[in-house]
């Protein structure tokens, strides 16, 4: 678990991050897109209303829940 190297890629349509101030993108831990796996095994869901400003939601894991 420990020593991998994590990667976040800022989703530009929302740069100033969510009501809480929090940084709103893809997670990657060794290379592997940490979103495409929870969103594939249900275990986090999409808000839709922000679908139209995400450069993500057009991608594959992303785009059945857009």
């Amino acid at each position: 678990m420990f020593g991998k190297k994590g990667e976040l890629d800022v989703d530009n349509g929302q740069r100033r991050g969510d009501r809480f101030g929090r940084e709103i993108g893809v997670v990657y831990c060794d290379g592997i897109n940490v979103n495409e796996k929870v969103m594939n095994n249900h275990l986090a869901t999409i808000l839709t209303e922000y679908c139209d400003i995400s450069e993500f939601s057009s991608k594959n894991w992303a785009k059945p829940y857009c």
